[in-house]
């Protein structure tokens, strides 16, 4: 069972990421259901600002992606199933999702190699060692020599792994250029779509509306991810369930100390 905090005042602050996030919008469509989170929470524009709050509020309580969790702060086990890699391989931790590479149809020319050498064991053994779940490399014919740009924009939570690939990629084709920027999921499928990126980044499924306006999208699987909901070190409550969380970020539950009796 979960633990009160035994401070005087465990009000719980609650850490949230911003409309239009991709993580957020999992972690609605995943936890909360049509619940709202609370109007009292604090909103903050990426996974590290949010690790970075709650690993200083000892109140806290955030979500983020698992591939930023680091020894700052505690990720919570949820349904009673830890948050660790190999849970999250195996399927057991219920906040597990893909992480998207988007293009306006098909992937050609420079874009499409990189997609390629992403989706391959080297791209894979990349992914598992930044803390991200790889799938099975494909196999990829690597060319001799390639030359050309490519523009890649979206999600933030995919960004630092894309930086890493595209980092690998330069230095095996000196003459390719990767451009890596952030801006949210939304922003991802919004740059792929139109056409002012050559690949949008999501760390969500795309909304109904979003294949509507842009029928011509491709998603490719690029990894896998969990989100971690977190706590600061010093909080005692190691384990949620799935309701409660959806209790603290809808309002219901306010402080830390209603936890105290409350079977997980």
């Amino acid at each position: 069972m979960s633990v009160g905090c035994g401070r005087d005042s465990d009000a719980i602050t609650i850490i949230s990421r911003e409309e239009g996030s991709g993580t957020r919008a999992y972690f609605k469509s995943t936890v909360m259901g049509d619940t709202l989170t609370t109007d009292g929470a604090i909103l903050l524009p990426y996974n590290g600002a949010i690790r970075n709050a709650v690993a200083g509020d000892p109140n806290g309580i955030g979500y983020i992606s698992r591939g930023y969790v680091d020894s700052a702060v505690i990720p919570l086990a949820i349904d009673g199933v830890s948050c660790t890699l190999e849970n999250c391989q195996a399927g057991k931790y219920p906040l597990s999702r893909p992480l998207y590479f988007l293009t306006s149809g098909e992937a050609t020319g420079v874009t499409a190699e990189f997609i390629n050498f992403c989706l391959s064991d080297a791209g894979q053994t990349i992914v598992a060692d930044e803390g991200y779940i790889r799938q099975e490399g494909k196999p990829w014919d690597s060319p001799q020599k390639l030359i050309g740009n490519i523009s890649e924009r979206g999600s933030t939570t995919i960004q630092p792994l894309a930086e890493k690939l595209a980092n690998r990629f330069m230095k095996l084709y000196p003459e390719v250029t990767i451009t890596i920027s952030g801006g949210g999921s939304s922003v991802g499928v919004k740059s792929a779509g139109n056409g002012t990126a050559d690949i949008g980044a999501a760390s969500r499924e795309l909304k109904s509306s979003e294949m509507e306006e842009y029928p011509d999208l491709k998603t490719h699987v690029m990894a896998y991810d969990a989100v971690a909901i977190i706590v600061h070190p010093d909080n005692p409550v190691h384990g949620l369930t799935t309701g409660e969380v959806a209790q603290i970020f809808g309002g219901e539950i306010a402080d830390w100390k209603e936890l105290e009796f409350v079977e997980l």
